[in-house]
């Protein structure tokens, strides 16, 4: 029997599925595991019809000396059903913020498992502050010069 709970902060999104479709370890043994590792993540969000979205969150720890990279590629495919009237701005913020903040966990999990399993320390990616991140990469997107267009002269 399924039991629902009921909550007055019930979210607009349901998470329909989520899965790790891709997971990448490689170890150079020849060059000692030392350095400061980096962890840097990315994503995609796709809209399909029927208020789906799917997401894609890659993340990858790295060192500059090339001896470990972990990465992993998780997926994730959410029903967005908002109820009340929002604009078009605020649903793509909402389901922005909220499938990323969802995800964040699966993929820092994701990166410990595999780290564990490898006969090095658990690398555990620390929290982040999502909406930081996103204004980060909405500023870095706004610096990115146009192309001028340059006239041929005939």
């Amino acid at each position: 029997m399924d039991t629902k709970i009921e909550t007055k902060f019930q979210s607009s999104l349901v998470l329909k599925e989520v899965f790790v479709e891709k997971t990448i370890f490689t170890r150079n043994v020849a060059v000692p595991l030392q350095g400061k590792l980096v962890f840097d993540f990315n994503h995609e969000i796709e809209e399909k019809e029927l208020d789906e979205v799917h997401v894609r969150l890659h993340g990858e720890v790295k060192n500059d000396e090339g001896s470990i990279e972990v990465s992993a590629t998780i997926f994730a495919s959410f029903i967005a059903g908002f109820s009340g009237d929002y604009n078009d701005e605020i649903k793509k913020a909402v389901k922005e913020n909220s499938t990323l903040a969802i995800m964040f966990p699966y993929l820092r999990t994701q990166i410990a498992l595999v780290s564990s399993q490898s006969g090095i320390n658990n690398l555990c990616v620390p929290a982040i502050n999502i909406n930081a991140y996103l204004d980060a990469k909405k500023k870095q997107a706004e610096e990115v010069p146009t192309p001028k267009k340059t006239m041929k002269k005939g």
